[in-house]
């Protein structure tokens, strides 16, 4: 059964036509349910399913209920470009995730368990796509509220779903709740309609509008934020405390892009108001306490203090709890060492609240002795545990805190690093910062008790902050600053021997990161050991190669190192990793174009050369078990530059494209990709293929141009003209009606028709075989315009039927 009959059989409202459907729907059933039926021929029967599925919504549940829970494996096919796999389980699941869609105001009662199953995937793909669909259905939609009777029974639907659950249930599910929830707590309605218009041009409007206020919608607002506050109270992970509380903030915004009625403007001022109760009872407690989650009291007062930026939103209730907040001494530390200045602009300016802040740090540190430390351990260490839920760039003012602290005052540093490090408190995952004040004040006893403390401790996660230690700023003194014993350290960590012999044990990318950016900052220092100790790091750790060649641009940008001073077996290094990696992206072709200066153009042609011949082994050996393109997808204008302005380009692509076969092979194929991506020069390569005028080259430079977007009509009809071979005519033939990308509703026939434009000159041609061929062509594309324009019209005239029904 095809999909038109299926449309025309949709169009009949009779009980004879629901049970045809719902008599085709089991033989889907049935067959999608065999043990036979592959995941490609079961995508097929979905497809066909989606046309009636609202007819059908129970049967369509029981289907889509019985693949998620019966995966099958993707069937392997070969294929001359290696072992391919067809449709997979992932395929299968997302599709029934958009059957499910259609049916989410149908059979809420059938959907919504099936997307809180999904919304626990492990596949992303898979729980993005599920989401997706919950937020179709929670969100107030304009066509659902203007269009049809549900009102706002969807939503009171999902939340009474949300609200069976048990407690523990309802945080298991988290990412389905928060995305019920947020929608529940806006109050923007916004939709689209579409259809043709007077002209018969297809519209797409888009709309904007604000929820009504009515009792209902009022109380199904408040009971979702009691729900947030309840998950909150039981909530024990601090991520999950913040991420909740950030549910609240829908509930604080005005609807966006309409005005709206005082109603709407009443309902919102008094979830305000419920809300500042609310946010008190987070942040103090019962008993008037603040709690102890300062990263959540953060997120609170920079709240609080959009809020009441805002003329109509400010109360007092807000007001005043935003200053009780900042009155608190500890959210004042807190709040002077986490963040960005902006917290200090509302009263000082930008330069003056940097200065402030940089003024009441540095008092700080002064005033911190041996009488009072502990009372800053406590205060420093509460802040300290608040970094799993503060994201990592507001953390800088308290990372430098302990700095300038370890460079001023070595000693109360050493006395606070120690009390950590003994009570296994969280200020202990700062030590990389410690460590840096130490060298920055050349206190070097401390900085080397604690790098044995590191290495003693084999916890590899502060090895990364060890070598950042090592990394300097620019400008300082290598002689000054880093000693003949901290490049044994840095050898150590490379060779993974000695003390550090743990790192052999297990693997974090930081390590590597921060290993190859130490390395060039230090390679001025000893050029000879650094270099040896880069091979090394690379050589041992083919797993982290992408991270090496995203910083050597960098490095090479900055004059940490020059290329042209590195051994000749550190380029030849350099290039062999560069083969070994899946994709050229722009910071491996930035090495590439400093090693052609370095080498020649032919360097880098052969290196390309080189990834294009493993493309090839791993077609033969079947193995597509990777992605690995040889061949840049985009081409950075650096190498293109280099490529292009040398005046060896020419005869160098000519090489390339003579070594061609007249057959389609991997070679072929990206070494046509190569010229089309260099763009410049291409034409020429092609013409001395071309003007050689034997039936080899000839082919060969149809079968160039066939990757080429925007095929040159002119190259087309010289090979036309220089032979009568009917397999290489019709390589030009189906070269010159590649389209490429249009755009428009009759894009595809105004191509053809250009087409038949641009040849119109060759029909004139003294050449009789061009002349044929060129009428031929024309006519040829005529007709193809003419169908292309008479299929356009007739979907639109089915649009516009359906449109006006």
């Amino acid at each position: 059964m095809n999909k038109k009959f299926l449309s025309k059989l949709m169009q009949l409202d009779s009980k004879r036509a629901d049970e045809y459907l719902v008599h085709f729907a089991d033989e889907v059933g049935a067959n999608v349910m065999s043990e036979e039926t592959d995941n490609d021929h079961i995508l097929e029967s979905l497809n066909l399913l989606e046309e009636f599925v609202y007819r059908t919504p129970e049967k369509t549940i029981e289907i889509v209920k019985y693949l998620i829970d019966h995966p099958k494996d993707a069937k392997p096919e070969l294929t001359p470009m290696g072992e391919f796999h067809g449709r997979g389980h992932k395929d299968i699941v997302i599709k029934c995730t958009e059957l499910l869609s259609h049916l989410r105001y149908i059979y809420p009662n059938g959907v919504l368990p099936l997307l809180a199953c999904l919304t626990l995937s492990t596949d992303k793909d898979i729980k993005c796509k599920a989401l997706e669909v919950l937020k179709k259905f929670a969100q107030y939609d304009y066509n659902v509220l203007m269009k049809s009777k549900i009102g706002y029974d969807a939503q009171r639907k999902a939340l009474d779903f949300i609200l069976a659950w048990s407690r523990n249930e309802q945080l298991r599910h988290i990412d389905f709740v928060e995305t019920v929830l947020k929608e529940l707590l806006s109050s923007s309605i916004q939709g689209t309609t579409s259809g043709l218009n007077k002209e018969d041009q297809y519209t797409l409007t888009i709309h904007f509008g604000a929820v009504s206020p009515t009792d209902f919608l009022k109380k199904m607002r408040r009971e979702a934020i009691d729900l947030v506050y309840e998950l909150y109270l039981s909530a024990e992970d601090p991520k999950l405390k913040l991420k909740l509380v950030k549910i609240l903030d829908e509930a604080t915004q005005s609807p966006s892009n309409i005005a709206y009625g005082d109603d709407v403007a009443h309902m919102i001022a008094d979830d305000l108001k419920y809300l500042a109760s609310i946010y008190r009872k987070i942040i103090f407690g019962e008993e008037g306490k603040m709690t102890g989650h300062l990263g959540i009291v953060a997120t609170v007062e920079e709240r609080l203090y959009w809020i009441n930026r805002r003329e109509e939103k400010r109360i007092e209730e807000s007001e005043q709890l935003r200053l009780d907040i900042l009155n608190n001494e500890l959210y004042h530390l807190f709040r002077l060492l986490v963040g960005d200045t902006a917290s200090y602009q509302e009263q000082e300016g930008w330069d003056n609240a940097e200065k402030k802040r940089t003024d009441e740090m540095n008092d700080i540190i002064k005033s911190i002795n041996e009488s009072n430390i502990h009372q800053w351990i406590d205060r420093l260490n509460r802040i300290a545990t608040q970094r799993a839920s503060v994201e990592d760039w507001k953390l800088g003012p308290f990372r430098n805190f302990f700095r300038i602290l370890s460079q001023d005052r070595p000693e109360m540093a050493q006395i606070l690093l120690n009390h950590a490090i003994k009570g296994d408190s969280d200020i202990k995952y700062f030590i990389g910062n410690f460590l840096e004040g130490f060298r920055r004040g050349m206190h070097f006893e401390p900085y080397d008790t604690y790098t044995n403390w590191i290495a003693e401790s084999k916890d590899i996660n502060f090895v990364p902050a060890l070598i950042c230690s090592l990394d300097l700023r620019d400008g300082e003194d290598l002689e000054k600053y880093i000693r003949d014993k901290d490049l044994e350290l840095l050898e150590l960590i490379v060779e993974k021997k000695g003390s550090f012999a743990f790192l052999q044990e297990k693997d974090v990318p930081q390590t590597h990161y921060a290993l190859i950016n130490a390395l060039a900052r230090n390679y001025a220092r000893d050029p000879k050991k650094i270099e040896l100790l880069i091979n090394k790091e690379i050589i041992t750790n083919p797993r982290h190669l992408s991270v090496y060649f995203n910083q050597f641009p960098l490095i090479f940008y900055r004059k940490l190192i020059n290329i042209q001073q590195l051994q000749p077996k550190t380029i030849k290094l350099l290039k062999e990793k560069i083969i070994e990696l899946s994709d050229l992206d722009w910071e491996a072709q930035e090495l590439i174009s400093k090693i052609g200066k370095r080498e020649g153009l032919k360097s880098v042609i052969n290196l390309i050369l080189k990834r294009i011949h493993k493309a090839e082994k791993e077609v033969k050996k079947h193995d597509l078990s990777r992605r690995y393109e040889p061949v840049p997808y985009h081409f950075n204008p650096g190498l293109r530059d280099f490529i292009t302005n040398n005046p060896e380009y020419e005869k160098i692509g000519i090489e390339l494209v003579e070594k061609m076969t007249t057959k389609w092979n991997i070679y072929n194929w990206h070494i046509s990709n190569l010229l089309e991506k260099i763009g410049k020069g291409f034409d020429d390569i092609i013409k001395h293929l071309i003007s050689k005028g034997d039936d080899d080259s000839l082919a060969k430079a149809a079968l160039t141009i066939q990757s080429i977007n925007g095929v040159n009509f002119d190259l087309c009809i010289e090979i036309v003209r220089r032979t009568n071979n009917k397999k290489i005519i019709n390589q030009v033939e189906s070269n010159m009606y590649a389209t490429g990308v249009v755009s428009g509703e009759y894009g595809i026939a105004n191509a053809y028709k250009r087409k038949a434009e641009v040849l119109e000159k060759y029909k004139l041609d003294k050449d009789e075989r061009v002349k044929q061929f060129a009428g031929y062509m024309i006519e040829n594309f005529h007709e193809s315009e003419k169908k292309e324009r008479q299929k356009t019209d007739e979907d639109r005239q089915i649009r516009k039927t359906e449109f006006e029904e």
